[in-house]
């Protein structure tokens, strides 16, 4: 009853009564009441700022779009290598150089003190380690991933040793191998792309220079090149040979694809296009989700793009030739 009085009075207040018409001695109390609704409504409105803050911080723009932003975190994962990917390359790099590995129950134990000098400094000058390739690890125990300084020095050594040509690298710039995974002559290409990204915003404009890499494939001469889609390609990555070849035979079809290049060039030069406007087109759609507007960008790719590997994959049967 006391509480109804009180809200009786502070409604008469609010609709314009005097304070003369206030029975004595409530002017105190009505004004603490009045201090708790501005209170009340301070806490009320607090409350929904959290709600949307919450709301904002939780990307309520990009729920209406995971599957693009998936799509987009896969292609980066799948162009960045998986942890299989990144084991298999440092087992097979370590053994070939004269490494040893030495698998645990929890850990493999890596051992470089046999490969080559350069190897190690690169490597940091690390000889012995424990490693695993996935999570967790336990103390002591290095958790090796493609940035890893050791993973990152082995695969520089691995790549500058094929670019200097080096004989005794275990990778190179150009290979023929027999396989029965193909049953006509194949060949794989090693592209580098270079682009200039411009950024415009307002009047202002920013230049990058960026790099992307690709591998195409196309079978038959280069002057006929029928070529592959990018799944067919990826599954010759993983061909293994089927029978030795002979080496004046893979330098004779190594060279008829470097003598065709002029032929192969307008459709490289395609495929940087077409790959430039892929990551862009990629780019704007995570901008779109993101709701970051006011920058315009367009890719401006260097022609043609440079070919850094040469891979041919002859029918083991001879067929090929």
């Amino acid at each position: 009853v006391v509480e109804a009085i009180f809200e009786g009075l502070l409604l008469r207040e609010h609709t314009g009564v005097s304070d003369q018409d206030l029975l004595p001695g409530f002017e105190e109390y009505l004004r603490q009441s009045e201090a708790n609704l501005r209170l009340q409504g301070d806490w009320d409105n607090a409350t929904e700022r959290e709600k949307r803050s919450r709301t904002m911080f939780a990307q309520e723009a990009m729920q209406g779009r995971i599957e693009e932003v998936s799509r987009e975190l896969q292609e980066v994962r799948e162009a960045i290598g998986t942890s299989e990917e990144v084991e298999r390359f440092i087992r097979e790099a370590v053994t070939d150089y004269g490494g040893h590995i030495v698998d645990n129950t929890n850990h493999s134990a890596f051992n470089l003190t046999e490969t080559p000098l350069g190897l190690r400094e690169i490597c940091d000058n690390v000889e012995t380690f424990n490693a695993r390739f996935q999570l967790p690890v336990d103390d002591g125990i290095l958790y090796l991933t493609r940035t890893h300084p050791i993973v990152e020095g082995l695969a520089t050594h691995v790549l500058n040793a094929a670019l200097d040509g080096d004989k005794d690298t275990l990778a190179a710039r150009c290979g023929a191998i027999a396989t029965d995974k193909v049953t006509t002559r194949t060949t794989l290409l090693l592209l580098r792309h270079r682009y200039h990204i411009v950024s415009r915003e307002r009047d202002e404009e920013k230049q990058l220079l960026a790099e992307d890499c690709q591998v195409v494939g196309f079978t038959g001469a280069p002057a006929k090149a029928e070529w592959l889609p990018t799944d067919v390609v990826n599954s010759l990555l993983e061909t293994t040979p089927s029978q030795n070849t002979d080496g004046d035979a893979a330098r004779h079809f190594i060279q008829r694809v470097i003598d065709g290049i002029p032929d192969l060039c307008p459709a490289l030069e395609n495929f940087a296009q077409e790959r430039g406007k892929h990551l862009l087109d990629a780019h704007r759609r995570v901008r779109s989700a993101a709701r970051w507007r006011g920058v315009r960008q367009e890719i401006r790719p260097e022609l043609p793009p440079d070919i850094l590997g040469v891979y041919v994959y002859l029918p083991a049967s001879g067929g090929g030739q």
